[in-house]
């Protein structure tokens, strides 16, 4: 019986890997809790997972002594998967910078227009890539608002919600043509499933009558 051959780099191999599973962690942990907006860490995060997979294949390699254009046929397949993903996620970046220019950001001109503002302290909700969904703490007055863009990421509509300390809501829809340009706003009176139009003055109204302070 022919003794065992002995692999080569037989602790280099579960070193990398335990480094780098532990890698892989802190991105994804940091990717879901912190929400980094920086092109530098979308475009690091990929290069550092593909110098793992290159890694933990090249070390395979050396050790069970696989064929080389099978590991170089498996790195160009992970390069390709990692560069799909890593121009998805720089393409998310730079939409995100365009909702966030629209976001708090963009009071100055909302002030302008006479439209709601983003209050400070409010947060954002939820994010899609044509819409943002900001929300605040309070129960009564303005506490909801959304933001849209079209296709090709223009300010396209914007809505406000206000709860009534006496029941309803009031909505404040704005639509923006191109340029950011204002078109129309319209505002509505809504409880359950009724809802009307009403007029600026007479949303003002039913804000003096309730002591509601509004923002536009």
């Amino acid at each position: 019986m022919e003794p065992e051959t002995t692999k080569p780099y037989p602790k280099l191999y579960p070193i990398f890997n335990g480094l780098s599973r532990f890698i892989v962690l802190i991105v994804l942990f940091s990717n879901f809790s912190y929400k980094f907006r920086s092109f530098y860490w979308e475009a690091g995060k990929m290069v550092v997972l593909l110098i793992i997979i290159v890694g933990l294949l090249v070390l395979e390699q050396l050790r069970n002594k696989r064929s080389w254009p099978r590991v170089v046929g498996i790195v160009v397949i992970y390069a390709a998967l990692c560069g799909l993903v890593g121009w998805d996620s720089v393409d998310q970046y730079k939409h995100n910078l365009i909702l966030d220019n629209l976001g708090k950001d963009f009071n100055p001109r909302r002030r302008a227009l006479g439209l709601p503002v983003i209050p400070a302290g409010w947060y954002i909700k939820n994010r899609d890539r044509h819409s943002t969904d900001w929300r605040g703490n309070d129960t009564t007055g303005h506490y909801w608002k959304m933001t849209m863009v079209d296709s090709t990421y223009t300010l396209d509509f914007e809505e406000d919600e206000y709860q009534l300390k006496a029941g309803g809501d009031i909505m404040i829809q704005a639509r923006f043509s191109k340029g950011n340009k204002l078109d129309s706003i319209s505002y509505s009176y809504e409880e359950g499933s009724n809802s009307r139009p009403i007029t600026h003055q007479q949303a003002d109204s039913i804000f003096a009558a309730e002591k509601i302070q509004k923002d536009y």
